[in-house]
């Protein structure tokens, strides 16, 4: 006799296969070990608060990375089929989202049998409640709450998609804004028939009640994004296909995403990339679900310390902690503001001929440029951390015996997460400064717009500018050297055609401040101005809101409000409605091209 179909016709036996995840895997204690390492380096490396109690009741805690003022929150919930797992073993789920500008918290909730499924729920949900109550005591916006989980955790995360359990928390009922489901248990119901059920003893009620198929709401606003890996067993990928199916039929927003070659444990892991489809996935749509709320920027007009990397760095430190305290969120610096902008200087170079004198002020020039990994960007890095400001700033970055004229980009938490060497040295430039490739191109997310910076004269390559827009940035960072007068009409016509907040910063310096050793073209008065600031802020709409500032040096503040590059791209997008691609068409180099490659760096036959 055949034993009894118990299942859309499996036995006990095939559903127990299906549902034994660990079977999937050639080692299951590999895949667990890799979860181990990774979130040992993210507890490492990423700042977080640890253990912040979000239920008094069954004193289970919490994780927090990445908080910063204004950024979103995500909740991680980890999987285990309830009994197992635990929040210091799943930090790595927060790595690629923190640095998306996306704040994670990691919990923990009581394991089976310790705990039955209605209690896992009820912590589960409080963890939202705490959150929504606590977020902005850490300045996180948690006017919507995003959550995701694996496994048992991919359930829990439907179980905060149901109806009616929002308001007698004090939630909004639309507080989940989206919801990333991993190879999510949404139906219970065979699980009955499986060891899972040893220790999970689901009730009909629990069935009834907390299968996320069971219930779907009638209207939501939360976008599910859910995945499920290629090399899974036929029913977790059903229980993914048919959640999508019936979310999507219920009328709400559904976003499958395609994983072919992941298993039910490493798909999780993928969330450790920032550019892997799950995590730009989940942070498009959590982007787009969070409306930005009007902030301040600031560009600081300050000069550098041209001979004293060191000293630069101080003054920028102490230039970040002044504008956090007046509120800014953003600020920008000139180019070149560390490490030295060498105006006026030759380098003993006339055509033909390059003097001794001028070797040894390249010699000194080197000396005071910076290493990426040097403490002056360490100090910087530390500054953005402990005040949640992204910060742009010029650089003369040291790469062996070249120098390259760099933005860095410093994201809070993050340190630095970009840099962007400038293309075309202007004039006499190209004899000290390298010339960036297209790999440097890329503009950055975070909580408050996509940022791309583009470096003095770079402003006037159209093409270059055409790049930036296509990326949609919204905040256009501009360090530079030009000091003239058609310096900021330039800006208002970058405004107006990118339909973006440009913010432009550029020193104000006199002789002084360099060296008795600084040769120059402007003369040797230390109270002559060599480069007289201008440094401003525009709208979308191409009207200044802050400066141009001619006086000395000082820190501009301006409100950004997001809201008006929606509104200036109604009548006008360059690279959206108002482009003709049919006619006119750019490409974009963005690999990196390094003089020398090796065969084995290239995959081959």
């Amino acid at each position: 006799m055949s034993p009894a179909a118990l299942y859309h016709g499996m036995d006990a036996a095939t559903l127990d296969r299906e549902y034994n995840a660990r079977d999937s895997v050639a080692s299951f204690d590999d895949e667990q070990a890799l979860y181990v390492r990774h979130s040992q380096i993210v507890s490492a490396e990423v700042p977080h608060h640890a253990g912040l109690v979000y239920d008094e009741v069954s004193g289970e805690a919490l994780d927090l990375y990445g908080a910063a003022p204004g950024r979103p929150l995500f909740v991680w919930i980890h999987g285990g089929y309830w009994r197992g797992g635990s929040r210091v073993d799943n930090a790595f789920a927060a790595l690629g989202l923190v640095r998306s500008g996306v704040a994670v918290a990691v919990i923990d909730y009581t394991l089976a049998p310790a705990a039955d499924l209605d209690e896992i729920v009820r912590q589960v949900r409080a963890v939202i409640q705490w959150l929504y109550r606590h977020g902005a005591d850490y300045g996180l916006d948690v006017s919507r709450i995003h959550v995701g989980g694996s496994s048992a955790g991919g359930h829990l995360v439907g179980t905060l998609l149901m109806p009616d359990w929002q308001h007698p928390l004090g939630l909004p009922q639309d507080i989940i804004g989206v919801a990333l489901a991993l190879s999510g248990l949404h139906d219970l119901t065979p699980l009955r028939h499986t060891q899972v059920n040893d220790w999970m003893r689901f009730t009909d009620a629990q069935i009834a009640d907390l299968s996320p198929m069971a219930q779907i709401p009638d209207r939501s606003t939360a976008h599910v994004i859910a995945s499920v890996g290629g090399r899974e067993t036929s029913e977790f990928r059903r229980q993914t296909e048919d959640f999508v199916s019936a979310w999507r039929k219920a009328g709400h927003r559904a976003t499958p995403i395609a994983m072919p070659e992941h298993n039910h444990f490493n798909i999780a892991l993928s969330l450790t990339d920032p550019d892997s489809p799950l995590v730009t996935a989940v942070r498009a749509a959590i982007f787009k679900e969070t409306r930005m709320a009007p902030f301040t920027a600031a560009v600081a007009q300050i000069a550098s310390v041209p001979d004293d990397p060191k000293a630069t760095a101080d003054k920028i430190v102490r230039t970040i902690h002044d504008a956090a305290e007046k509120g800014a969120r953003l600020i920008v610096f000139p180019e070149a503001v560390l490490g030295g902008y060498p105006k006026g200087a030759s380098f003993g170079a006339p055509i033909g001929l390059r003097k001794p004198e001028g070797r040894a002020a390249f010699a000194a020039y080197h000396q005071a440029a910076v290493d990426l990994d040097g403490p002056e960007i360490a100090s910087i890095a530390a500054a953005t951390a402990e005040t949640g400001v992204f910060a742009v700033i010029g650089c003369i970055e040291r790469d062996g015996g070249t120098l390259y004229c760099t933005a860095l980009y410093f994201d809070g938490a993050n340190g630095l997460v970009n840099t962007h060497r400038k293309l075309m040295p202007t004039a006499g430039e190209r004899l000290i400064w390298g010339f960036g490739d297209g790999s440097t191109l890329e503009a950055v997310d975070s909580p408050l717009g996509r940022i791309g910076a583009v470096i003095c004269w770079e402003n006037y390559m159209p093409a270059l500018r055409m790049h930036m827009y296509a990326q949609g940035v919204t905040l256009y960072c501009a360090p530079t050297a030009d000091d003239r007068d058609t310096w900021v009409p330039t800006m208002q016509h970058v405004a107006l055609e990118g339909r973006c907040f440009v913010l432009t910063s550029c020193q104000y310096i006199t002789r002084g401040a360099y060296p008795d050793t600084h040769e120059s073209a402007l003369g040797d008065d230390p109270d002559t101005v060599m480069m007289r600031g201008g440094s401003a802020i525009i709208d979308p709409t191409g009207k200044v809101i802050a400066g141009p500032d001619f006086e000395g040096e000082t820190v501009l503040y301006a409100e950004i409000d997001p809201d008006l590059v929606t509104r200036g791209k109604y009548d006008f997008d360059v690279t959206g409605h108002y482009a003709r691609p049919d006619i006119f068409e750019l490409r974009v180099d963005d690999r990196r091209k390094p003089a020398v490659r090796r065969a084995s760096d290239t995959d081959r036959p």
